[in-house]
């Protein structure tokens, strides 16, 4: 596992670096974390209260954005992450779940006693319609509800509303890996070629004649092509007698 440093500045919510780990499909996710004691702060000293974020993961999207407002789209967002607040003892907090579900909060309390220092074993659980947070081989939190297979994990942010008093750094190890590389890819997953090569094949029901033709398509005959309902379609040369069914070469 890789160990990063976190470090959320005075005065600030985010924190830095900027890496995150993309959620590649349902399945179990293991991590480290320690609260390195520059976390804990007097509880009564920072307004208004609230539950920080630890870390967790978004699917797709993470309920403080501004598609969470929106009535259609705010079904899409769902997280699921651990938070912490710090108790009244020096160095110790409690854990919290906080998790988002079609928009709507959801907040509990899964562990109390939880010192500064010390590395925590967590292990995200993340199915179809379950799931759990595993700290240190104990079951802390389970949970039933739909998310689909695909999103991005959440690193440490302080509040809320409040924002750091000071500067902060939390240590989580795992297999991380930059967001910006799948953002690109993702991108360009959304841009079509200009150009592709197809192979036609073209079947005549009278004579029984086939013939098979390479082509390479581009601009507006290619759409046509990809536009099509499905990959075998009438060709109205001579209508009702020659087919054609195309495919990527």
């Amino acid at each position: 596992m890789k160990e990063i440093e976190f470090f959320t500045k005075e005065g600030k919510h985010r924190s830095k670096p900027l890496f995150l780990r993309w959620f590649r499909g349902y399945g179990s996710y293991s991590f480290i974390v320690r609260l390195h004691d520059s976390m804990w702060y007097p509880p009564d000293d920072v307004k208004p209260s609230g539950i920080n974020k630890l870390f967790g993961y978004a699917l797709p999207f993470h309920g403080e954005k501004i598609l969470g407002k929106i009535p259609l789209i705010k079904k899409l967002v769902n997280s699921y992450l651990i938070g912490w607040k710090p108790q009244r003892e020096e160095n110790y907090f409690s854990l919290f779940i906080y998790f988002d579900i079609a928009g709507k909060e959801y907040k509990e309390l899964i562990m109390r006693d939880t010192w500064a220092n010390r590395d925590y074993s967590v292990d995200l659980h993340i199915f179809k319609k379950h799931k759990r947070v595993i700290i240190d081989g104990d079951i802390k939190d389970y949970q039933h509800f739909y998310t689909p297979p695909f999103g991005y994990f959440l690193k440490p942010y302080f509040g809320g509303k409040a924002r750091a008093p000071w500067n902060m750094k939390t240590i989580i190890s795992g297999r991380f890996r930059p967001l910006y590389p799948f953002l690109l890819l993702l991108l360009l997953s959304f841009c079509k070629p200009t150009c592709r090569d197809v192979v036609i094949d073209y079947y005549d029901k009278d004579t029984s004649h086939f013939a098979r033709e390479e082509q390479t398509l581009c601009g507006t005959d290619l759409e046509l092509l990809e536009g099509t309902p499905s990959d075998f379609f009438l060709y109205t040369i001579k209508p009702d007698t020659v087919y054609r069914s195309w495919r990527y070469q």
